[in-house]
């Protein structure tokens, strides 16, 4: 299970990874001024008035996902290539500010 906060005011607030046997229960305090909506796999699940509480576990359910291995590899690849993941920031090969490139004749 992972629990990822929506735009986080900070850096510091990163994703958690919790076992698959874990509940998580979130609860707006009694004496809270607002309420809150609840969002759960980008949906729109209801709003939770004071008091109230959603409890996140496991479902007995399998979701079966098909996975080809031949796509896995290059999918991740291409993203890398397009994100420049794993790269430094000035690159001989490539020209800065626009500059003629010979690489790409």
């Amino acid at each position: 299970m992972i629990v990822a906060p929506v735009c986080p005011r900070s850096l510091s607030f990163r994703p958690l990874m919790l076992p698959s046997s874990s509940i998580v229960k979130l609860q707006v305090h009694r004496q809270s001024r607002g309420r809150a909506t609840a969002y759960i796999d980008g949906r729109d699940c209801g709003e939770l008035l004071q008091g109230e509480c959603i409890e996140i576990k496991k479902s007995p359910y399998p979701l079966m996902c098909v996975n080809r291995d031949d796509l896995a590899a290059g999918w991740a690849l291409d993203i890398n290539q397009l994100l420049k993941f794993n790269r430094t920031f000035s690159y001989p090969h490539e020209a800065p500010f626009g500059e003629h490139d010979p690489d790409s004749e």
